[in-house]
């Protein structure tokens, strides 16, 4: 097959899009993690208790931090435990009713949060790979 040859138009242009999409794909990941994570932080704080003492809500722990919504910290260990079913406050009425008796799988504030916002969440997501995408030179089709 001697003189056979095959000339790739646009191959260097290709590899140059799919170069500049590869450095800046992580990074568009993050940034709708992170945005999606503020939203469910955010509707998580709503759903929590409020304190007695003004500085001592726990709700004020909700947050996003990178691509986790996250809840608690040092001053409130037991966030995690208002999560999945316990109670606090005077006469443990924080908490108290339907969780009474029962413990919670899923839990009260983050995972409801995050159901209620899964469309913002892939929203968040599909428009920063978009965007990412279009920046690097590919077009939509």
């Amino acid at each position: 097959m001697d003189g056979f040859g095959l000339e790739v138009v646009g191959a260097d242009e290709a590899v140059l899009k799919l170069t500049i999409l590869d450095a800046t794909l992580d990074n568009a990941g993050e940034e709708g993690g992170h945005r999606s994570a503020e939203v469910i932080a955010r509707s998580a704080r709503l759903k929590m208790p409020v304190g007695p003492i003004e500085g001592g809500h726990v709700r004020d722990t909700a947050r996003a931090e990178g691509m986790a919504a996250v809840l608690g910290g040092t001053f409130y260990p037991y966030t995690g435990w208002l999560e999945f079913g316990g109670r606090v406050g005077r006469g443990n009425k924080v908490g108290a009713g339907i969780y009474r008796e029962k413990k919670l799988p899923h839990g009260r504030y983050l995972y409801p949060s995050y159901v209620q916002h899964m469309r913002d969440v892939d929203y968040f997501l599909a428009r920063e790979t978009t965007e990412v995408i279009e920046n690097a030179g590919f077009e939509d089709s």
